[in-house]
């Protein structure tokens, strides 16, 4: 395999574009050169326009904003600068378009001969038809040879804080009875829980909780980079009826088994989709309540170890970290139930809307419920009473 194709796309396109470079692979003889994000500036030129040159052709992925009039506009756009280099080196420019978008033949002069450029039509229901249209075209103008047979590609899709998983036992008959999961992650370990009775705040009435199970610890970089590697960003399944992030925000690999943070409500409803469909589970975010039963149980203290507080047993503003500490750093805070993390390091999202936390919310949730306050927070909130309220769209310091 000597030829190589250069990938272009957006940087809120980076999940489509590897999906994209994963399975076209199976269909032609040559390497993808994806777009390296890390060389920027001054070394683009050096380092990376290069590759473009020396490529056989240059594929572009469009979506509704590549082309977006304001930025391609400018001289040193990132877009405009590798086009450009693929035309000055004539180069073949096959465009991928996506989402829908369609040529713009308006663009500046010096990439304008991209809009007539013959290309390919990404549909979610025609995926892999696509691809192999792709193929042909590199094969027939390009010489980029076809790989005699094409294995089969899964179907496209739809394209900080920090969550939990909780799982309901209403179809268990014994609350003790350990959970099987078919795959498992790393850290991933499960709490069963019992009925009980709670009073929560602006909820005038007790109520009960049923049996649950929830995860012994927040999700972690480990686990939420397995979700990101298994092109989880670009499979509709786990997106229908979510807000999809402007950009995927990479946990950084040496703190694997730190909370992940940044990561919106509805990117962690997807994850919990997507880790639903590896064990086998129904999981989901936990309830307000099911969250604020786990941290105290009948106890019901102001902390998940007790009545008093204890800087031994968390990770919040007091203890002079500035940052997330490893999930397991603090067995002597754990809950009744050995719940680990309920109190500081970051705040944990629930499916629960702030006005009513005695109700699941729906898709459409406002303002969803978080718990247990973070790394940046004083102690007085990060009680198991402690209630915040945020955009689910949004990413602060909370997991």
């Amino acid at each position: 395999m000597n030829a190589t194709v250069f990938l272009c796309f957006r940087r809120k396109d980076w999940a489509l574009a590897h999906l994209i470079a994963r399975d076209l692979e199976d269909y032609i003889d040559a390497q993808i050169i994806m777009d390296d994000r890390t060389i920027d500036g001054e070394h683009l030129e050096a380092q990376l326009l290069p590759k473009v040159h020396n490529s056989a052709a240059l594929l572009v992925v469009v979506t509704n904003n590549t082309f977006e009039e304001e930025r391609i506009g400018r001289h040193d756009d990132r877009v405009r600068r590798i086009l450009r280099a693929g035309l000055e080196a004539r180069r073949p420019i096959l465009p991928i378009y996506a989402d829908g978008a369609r040529p713009r033949y308006n663009l500046p002069e010096d990439i304008r001969a991209v809009a007539w450029a013959d290309g390919v039509t990404l549909a979610h229901i025609s995926y892999q038809a696509t691809l192999e249209k792709l193929a042909n075209l590199m094969a027939l103008q390009v010489g980029v040879a076809r790989k005699q047979q094409a294995v089969a590609v899964a179907a496209a899709g739809g394209f900080t804080t920090n969550t939990r998983v909780s799982v309901s036992m209403t179809d268990h008959t014994e609350d003790s009875a350990p959970l099987k999961p078919r795959t498992s992650l790393p850290l991933l370990e499960w709490v069963n829980l019992p009925n009980g009775t709670l009073t929560m705040q602006t909820v005038a009435a007790a109520f009960e909780v049923a049996p649950f199970a929830i995860s012994r610890y927040p999700v972690t970089n480990e686990q939420y980079q397995m979700f990101i590697d298994d092109l989880g960003y670009s499979d509709q399944r786990w997106w229908e009826g979510l807000i999809y992030p402007r950009e995927v925000e990479l946990p950084p690999r040496n703190r694997a088994d730190h909370p992940v943070i940044n990561i919106t409500w509805h990117e962690a409803v997807a994850f919990c989709r997507w880790l639903s469909h590896k064990t086998g589970l129904d999981l989901s975010l936990p309830t307000e309540a099911q969250w604020q039963w786990a941290s105290h149980g009948e106890a019901r203290t102001n902390y998940p170890w007790g009545e008093a507080f204890d800087l031994s047993r968390c990770n919040i503003k007091e203890s002079g970290i500035g940052g997330t500490t490893p999930v397991m750093q603090y067995p002597s805070g754990v809950s009744p139930f050995g719940v680990s993390d309920l109190s500081g390091n970051v705040w944990e999202w629930t499916r629960s809307e702030f006005d009513s936390p005695d109700k699941d919310a729906t898709l459409k949730i406002t303002s969803p419920t978080l718990r247990g306050g973070s790394f940046e927070e004083r102690m007085k909130h990060v009680r198991t009473t402690s209630r915040a309220r945020y955009y689910p769209h949004l990413r602060r310091q909370v997991g």
